[in-house]
């Protein structure tokens, strides 16, 4: 039946096996794998393929939804990939409205603290609502909301099946999913690393979690066993990273096949960009600039990477060529090679420009860090913040939250606690949400500390 509704061939890349498992419901199941497939893809032939039956898969569980606990609960996961689906399409409206639909049916459910799914639904709705405008979280009543919270849920959830359950590795990955947007990495791709096997999504959630840890060299690894056995055009985009972290000539072809295979308009722009740094590093000039000139003009600025890339084509000051090969050593954890081109930059090259100025002791006040010269490295953020306070650029803003973090670490609170309230005084409009977000965290992680130890 599965394989009559799905596109074929698609469907074997994403889940391998798991969609022959008998124990599923097919309705449900079927909605849930076109809705991933159509993310992934972002394919405007699957999109329209989703939206043809979406109305038709859902109306089962909402005529059964007042009478069986099951279906409200399949029916709000429903309106949560569907919402999902909108959103990889730009419409933000739409997904709104599912996003709300789905709050609505999971609040009218009477509390089962023995069933996984419900405990898995209220898991994601915990980590959603910690991540939503405050005005939304009224349509959850009785429940406390943290980016936080979520966890104990899913782990619950996911101990009550099997090991080799479908169910069980679903849950792993929508964890996952939410440790990396809350910024822990290893602990994602450590969640969905017994996962992989043949399932190219929860590898795919495993290649992010490594490039978000800096394991640049395990990335190159693991992504040549999958470029070569998936259509997933994710995979071409994080190779094609991971070879430009390492200088390689190789990145701007990986990056030339996903921007032709993929045809989603988000990370376009942050793709673009990526090819464009491809061709400046190999001193292609005219080159560099085509793919500038595309950054402004093709796919959705909505994501933060794509906003960044369409503000960082835009400076009017150009890149510098070594601070932009520092900064993606650095991202590939090769700290003492980023060192190195660092030391070989000359004060007359970024005296010239004051973003240039901030990036170099920015950039290396993250190097120091992580190479464990911690006092080095404050004396760098200081310079930064000095120089920068008044400054767009995200470099200032984010010194004085891995200032915090410094201080944090090494036991001095209330110092940390000032920093982190200057991160959030900053007038950075660069990756502004995301550093915010992580300045009033850490705020709240001093406060939980400082009444736990009263």
């Amino acid at each position: 039946m599965l394989r009559a509704v799905l596109h074929p061939g698609k469907e074997r890349r994403v889940f391998g096996r798991s969609l022959h498992d008998t124990s599923l419901s097919p309705v449900y199941y079927t909605h849930y794998s076109l809705a991933v497939q159509t993310v992934l893809f972002q394919d405007p032939v699957d999109y329209d393929f989703f939206l043809k039956g979406e109305g038709e898969r859902m109306e089962l569980f909402v005529r059964n939804a007042t009478r069986s606990t099951g279906s409200s609960l399949q029916l709000s996961a429903m309106y949560l990939q569907s919402a999902m689906v909108y959103l990889c399409f730009g419409e933000e409206i739409k997904a709104g409205r599912r996003i709300l639909q789905a709050f609505r049916t999971f609040t009218a459910i009477p509390a089962a603290p023995a069933d996984p799914q419900y405990l898995k639904t209220k898991g994601l709705f915990i980590f959603l609502a910690g991540n939503f405008p405050r005005p939304l979280i009224s349509f959850l009543p009785g429940m406390s909301f943290s980016p936080e919270g979520h966890a104990p849920y899913l782990e619950e959830a996911a101990s009550m099946y099997p090991e080799c359950s479908i169910f069980r590795r679903e849950i792993q990955v929508l964890h996952a999913l939410c440790l990396l947007a809350d910024d822990q990495p290893l602990m994602a791709g450590s969640l969905v690393g017994s996962a992989c096997g043949a399932e190219a999504l929860p590898a795919l959630i495993r290649l992010v979690s490594l490039k978000k840890a800096g394991k640049n060299e395990e990335v190159i690894r693991e992504c040549g066993y999958w470029t070569i056995r998936s259509d997933i055009p994710w995979f071409e985009y994080l190779m094609g990273e991971a070879w430009l972290r390492k200088g390689i000539e190789e990145a701007g072809a990986c990056l030339d096949r996903f921007l032709e295979s993929y045809r989603g308009g988000h990370y376009r722009k942050s793709a673009l960009l990526k090819r464009a740094w491809a061709a400046l590093l190999l001193g292609r000039e005219n080159e560099y600039l085509h793919f500038i000139g595309r950054v402004k003009t093709e796919g959705y600025q909505v994501t933060e990477a794509d906003r960044q890339a369409v503000a960082e084509a835009g400076y009017s000051t150009g890149v510098h060529r070594g601070l932009l090969h520092a900064r993606l050593l650095f991202d590939g954890g090769y700290y003492y090679e980023a060192l190195q081109v660092m030391q070989h930059i000359r004060p007359e090259e970024i005296t010239r420009s004051g973003r240039f100025a901030l990036e170099y002791t920015y950039r290396m006040g993250r190097i120091l860090q992580k190479l464990g010269k911690d006092e080095a490295a404050l004396k760098s953020f200081d310079q930064t913040i000095g120089m920068g306070m008044e400054a767009p650029w995200y470099y200032p803003a984010y010194a004085a939250w891995q200032a915090g973090q410094i201080c944090e670490k090494n036991g001095y609170t209330r110092r940390a606690g000032e920093y982190y309230r200057l991160c959030l005084r900053m007038k950075t409009m660069e990756y502004r949400s995301f550093i915010r977000r992580k300045a009033r965290r850490s705020l709240r992680s001093l406060a939980g500390q400082e009444t736990g130890n009263s």
